[in-house]
């Protein structure tokens, strides 16, 4: 979302009119190369002339269209951790944004991209990875996000992460269903 401008009222309206009521931050494939300092993505040349979204300018544009936003940390550059990213996150809560939602990763099972391949070559490397990441997120001053893992496009490994230990730990504490696994597997979000 924050490669269209948060600034166009057009824009505002579709969104608020299209029944949405959830929007990324920074988005899906941008999260993987986000730099929280300059509010815009790293090393990516597909968008040369960067508009940075602030965290004032997303807060306002998910007044202005009703939206809530799930916030998306970089998980995937070698430059940061869980500890850099939770700082974003507070700087987002700290301008009025509601943390409610975070997501850890997009689209990691896509091995076709190298810096994901490099970092996460499959999915008990990704869910070994996310215990420091959901520890982090929380112990931290953020007001209890619900945490999502990143499903894959096959069931193997959705499987493999739902029995993870990281499951258990990214499962919503406010979600009791009678059966333990339907809590797991609405903590992970199939192909995000």
């Amino acid at each position: 979302m924050v490669f269209q401008s948060v600034n166009d009222t057009a824009l505002d309206a579709l969104v608020a009119a299209s029944g949405s009521r959830l929007q990324r931050y920074p988005g899906g494939t941008p999260s993987g190369f986000w730099w929280w300092p300059s509010n815009w993505e790293t090393y990516r040349h597909e968008v040369p002339l960067p508009r940075p979204t602030t965290q004032a300018m997303w807060q306002s544009y998910l007044r202005r269209t009703g939206q809530q936003s799930v916030y998306v940390p970089n998980i995937v550059g070698s430059y940061t951790n869980a500890s850099f990213e939770v700082q974003g996150l507070l700087r987002h809560q700290a301008a009025g944004s509601n943390v409610t939602f975070v997501e850890l990763g997009n689209e990691i099972y896509d091995h076709t991209v190298a810096a994901i391949l490099q970092r996460y070559p499959n999915v008990t490397v990704y869910a070994n990875a996310m215990l420091e990441w959901v520890s982090a997120l929380r112990s931290s001053a953020l007001s209890a996000p619900k945490i999502a893992l990143c499903g894959g496009v096959d069931a193997a490994w959705n499987t493999a992460l739902l029995s993870s230990p990281v499951a258990k730990q990214a499962s919503p504490t406010d979600d009791k269903p009678s059966e333990p696994r339907q809590t797991l597997a609405r903590s992970v979000l199939p192909r995000c």
